[in-house]
């Protein structure tokens, strides 16, 4: 019997706030279904947070969304992005000739963008602010998630546009390869993002929520458990990436994931060398 396909989303937009929108954009990705932007009132125009996956039919979805709030892409005045990873920023380079506005993203997006027609016209670095309706925005450098990475700080009214950083659920994943310990650059994120006392999240997947500094520590303690039973598998023998990764997942470990997660036990394993605890030797990893 043939597997019975999930029904096409389609792009929706509601409002959150006075002066923001969530527009909720569909992915083709089984695990990760939608993917959020923000559109965020600025004087006539409005300034659009991410901007979802350029693919068949994204653009169509997206003007679908966007015509909920009332705005079309000539309102469009300013493009951030919260970084370059394809399903917030995919849209960027289309939509910003279109409306004919800047894009601004932070200059580590040249290590890892997919995309060689995604361009920046300002960097987004620690200080820069957005200004909006709601006021003004400034920028936190959050990297981990990915090199580029940034969240959108609204301090009098307590607000953090979170892109990947923080979730309504806890899922990691890090980039690896662009610099030298991701986890560690993750964690120190968390430290800065929970020193801003946020009360609302407007996040890159899912819903906004609140109790951020519990979603915080829900994090932390996620990483601690992976790094302890990614010690404890090699305290049994030095692995390789593969052999950990199936032993820090288990069952978890399956075709359809398998890339995804030996990224994750790969940033696991490059923690813990730059902690000290764990080297390489001729592709096998072991505990130092």
């Amino acid at each position: 019997m043939r597997k019975p396909t999930r029904p096409r989303e389609l792009g929706r937009g509601e409002r959150v706030l006075p002066g923001a929108w969530r527009l909720r954009l569909p992915l083709k990705w089984e695990r990760v279904p939608h993917v959020n932007a923000w559109a965020l009132q600025a004087g006539e125009q409005i300034v659009l947070v991410d901007t979802g996956m350029h693919d068949r039919g994204t653009m169509v979805d997206f003007e679908r969304a966007l015509a909920v709030t009332g705005h079309r892409v000539d309102d469009i005045g300013l493009i951030v992005i919260t970084h370059a990873h394809s399903d917030h920023s995919g849209q960027a380079p289309q939509l910003a000739e279109r409306a004919g506005c800047e894009v601004w993203i932070h200059p580590a997006y040249t290590l890892h963008a997919e995309d060689p027609a995604l361009r920046s016209d300002k960097d987004l670095v620690n200080g820069v602010e957005v200004e909006t309706d709601l006021g003004a925005w400034t920028v936190v450098e959050t990297p981990g998630h990915a090199p580029s990475h940034v969240c959108l700080h609204q301090p009098e009214r307590r607000l953090l546009i979170s892109g990947d950083h923080l979730l309504g659920r806890v899922s990691l994943y890090f980039d690896v390869g662009y610099t030298p310990d991701p986890v560690g650059e993750f964690l120190h994120s968390l430290d800065v993002v929970d020193a801003l006392d946020s009360r609302l999240v407007l996040a890159g997947h899912a819903r906004p929520f609140t109790e951020v500094h519990g979603h915080i520590e829900a994090n932390r303690e996620l990483v601690a458990r992976r790094l302890d039973t990614t010690r404890a598998a090699l305290a049994k023998g030095p692995l390789t990436d593969d052999e950990l990764a199936r032993a820090v997942y288990g069952a978890e470990y399956t075709e359809e994931v398998g890339r995804w997660l030996l990224t994750k036990a790969r940033a696991w394993l490059t923690h813990l060398e730059a902690l000290g605890e764990a080297s390489q030797d001729d592709g096998r990893w072991l505990l130092d």
